[in-house]
């Protein structure tokens, strides 16, 4: 996918993984706050994450792109 950046890239992985923080993905990425939390925001609105828990900020990965056939984004 074309659109997808390095940070979304790098979220994807860690989230692959399981469930993971929006701290522990600033931290383990690297990128700003900002950046993750709207690179997140972009992704749950194509369906690929789910915030679980809003105080915590704890997100899931809902579909994975690499492995939706024929979906949109």
């Amino acid at each position: 996918m074309a659109d997808r950046t390095d940070a979304d890239e790098q979220i994807l992985d860690l989230l692959r993984e399981g469930a993971r923080t929006q701290a522990y993905l600033v931290d383990e990425t690297g990128f700003s706050r900002t950046h993750i939390r709207n690179r997140l925001q972009i992704m749950e609105a194509r369906g690929w994450v789910e915030n679980l828990h809003r105080q915590s900020a704890l997100w899931e990965l809902r579909t994975d792109p690499d492995e939706a056939d024929g979906e949109q984004e």
